[in-house]
């Protein structure tokens, strides 16, 4: 059987910070900014804080990323930060696992983020900064876990999604993609589970049993995960293109070629989609017909979106300001000495950081 269950148990985690504002960790740096105001402000821009992270001299930053109302930052000795996004200050710090195991997530389920760490999922709880381990994996999955009201789902290694009751932890059923390759990304609601394999074949069954409702053959591999996007499923191919189904019927929406093989996941902020082409940059597509609004030649990833501009971090480390509608490059900051940046979905607020720690966010000026 893919799971260890047990019984639930919190985790015995080093705590190096609270959401005590007291902390020395939880004070707004007082240090030199990492970026100036003078060089922001003709893209109207403006530093809202600036904050020290706590890095170790050789500790360098894994994962950096904004769920909701907080900013996390995941470094290679899998120690969590845990940031308020109003303030910059630090609401915790935890240790998650030995530096040597690789983090998979996180899964969003309600107010919950859920983490495959090794061979344990792990649940966290940002408000209170709790974290428990559910189960024990047996063997590694290869792709996060989905989950329902009902069920877990595991993607395991002999090429099988495992279905597991989340309350009573018991074994439910497995199905396969009945191509014998590996499960990349799987996606489960109340009447449909997703899954889609290395080589391109995408799957949807029942979520309580192993009946099969409709599969899809993309033109090549893939190594990014797909964005799931109200009842859309958005897929990044190894074969250049960007793949739009209708999770309904599996029914091909759109398919739209963009130069270079495709080795990203997608993101949606507003009412744009975002695609890395790695040779080609970022494209800004219309997820309705597929339509190329802009290409940043030198983009490598959305920072956010606001009404009118895209934030995007380039290739060359500046910050690339584009008008929605046209693409044309309204800024170009020079941030070569920003070393991280997130991206960031909820709202227009950019946040990037430097290998010392210095965090900032920047907004917009009202």
């Amino acid at each position: 059987m893919l799971l260890k269950l047990l019984t639930l148990s919190i985790l015995s985690i080093s705590l190096f910070g609270c959401s005590n504002a007291d902390s020395s960790y939880n004070q707004t740096s007082s240090d030199p900014m990492l970026l100036s105001n003078s060089l922001l402000k003709d893209a109207e821009l403006s530093i809202t804080w600036q904050n020290n992270i706590p890095l170790k001299s050789d500790e360098s930053v894994s994962k950096f990323f904004v769920v909701d109302n907080y900013l996390y930052i995941i470094t290679d000795t899998n120690t969590l930060f845990c940031i308020d996004r109003s303030n910059g200050r630090i609401h915790f710090v935890k240790k998650f696992a030995a530096a040597s195991l690789p983090v998979e997530g996180p899964v969003k389920d309600g107010d919950d983020l859920y983490f495959t760490v090794g061979l344990e999922l792990l649940r966290l709880t940002p408000t209170t900064g709790e974290l428990i381990k559910k189960f024990d994996f047996s063997e590694t999955p290869t792709a996060p876990i989905a989950m329902n009201k009902e069920n877990y789902y595991i993607a395991g290694p002999d090429m099988f999604v495992h279905c597991v009751n989340r309350e009573q932890e018991y074994a439910v059923y497995s199905v396969s993609s009945c191509t014998w390759t590996p499960i990349i990304s799987i996606n489960a609601t109340e009447s449909m589970l997703v899954m889609v394999t290395s080589k391109g074949n995408v799957f949807a069954t029942s979520p309580r049993n192993t009946t099969k409702y409709w599969r899809f053959d993309l033109g090549g591999g893939l190594e990014a995960r797909a964005l799931y996007d109200n009842n859309k499923i958005y897929l990044a191919s190894l074969d250049s293109n960007i793949y739009k189904l209708g999770l309904s019927r599996g029914t091909l929406e759109w398919k739209i070629p963009l130069g270079d093989e495709l080795s990203s996941e997608p993101v949606i902020a507003g009412d744009l989609l975002y695609v890395y082409a790695s040779s080609q940059g970022l494209y800004a597509i219309s997820p309705e017909d597929g339509r190329i609004v802009w290409q940043e030649k030198d983009g490598e990833k959305l920072l956010s979106r606001a009404k009118l501009r895209s934030y995007v971090f380039t290739k060359s480390k500046d910050i690339s300001v584009l008008d929605n509608r046209t693409g044309k490059n309204l800024y170009k900051l020079d941030t070569a000495v920003v070393d991280y940046a997130a991206t960031n979905i909820f709202d227009s607020s950019i946040y990037v950081m430097d290998k010392s720690g210095k965090l900032i966010r920047i907004d917009e000026i009202d």
